[in-house]
């Protein structure tokens, strides 16, 4: 005959608790600094100005500045906007063509003195001619 025997719960030992990870050291940015209302304002401006006209990135500083708003802040607000100047040139060169006629050298020396480099000026040209 086979005896069988029920054998009574056993608790485990307890065991000694696993040691805790160190948390790991993270760094974190910097806050980014708050803008004063005048900031704000300036960059919102230079936004509303993109939507309905052209603008290199100088003549859009300089805008802001006939606004009344100190170099500084306006070219922080500018430089804080992601705009293609290229295209902004191309915007600028249908303007001009479309109220006057310009030679294609004409054209790029013109949208160079409004403020866009010669590579803007060029690409914008490219595009309308």
């Amino acid at each position: 005959m086979v005896e069988i025997t029920t054998a009574a719960p056993t608790t485990a030992a307890p065991t000694a608790a696993a040691p805790k990870p160190k948390p790991k050291a993270t760094t974190t940015a910097p806050a980014e600094p708050k803008l004063s209302v005048e900031q704000q304002n300036a960059i919102e401006a230079a936004s509303n100005y993109l939507q309905f006209q052209a603008f290199s990135r100088s003549g859009l500083i300089k805008q802001l500045e006939f606004e009344g708003y100190p170099r500084k802040i306006a070219t922080a607000a500018v430089d804080s906007l992601k705009v293609d100047y290229r295209k902004q040139a191309s915007k600028t060169a249908k303007n001009y063509l479309d109220t006057q006629a310009f030679s294609r050298s004409g054209l790029v020396k013109q949208l160079e003195f409004e403020g866009y480099t010669h590579a803007q000026a060029v690409y914008g040209v490219d595009q309308v001619m």
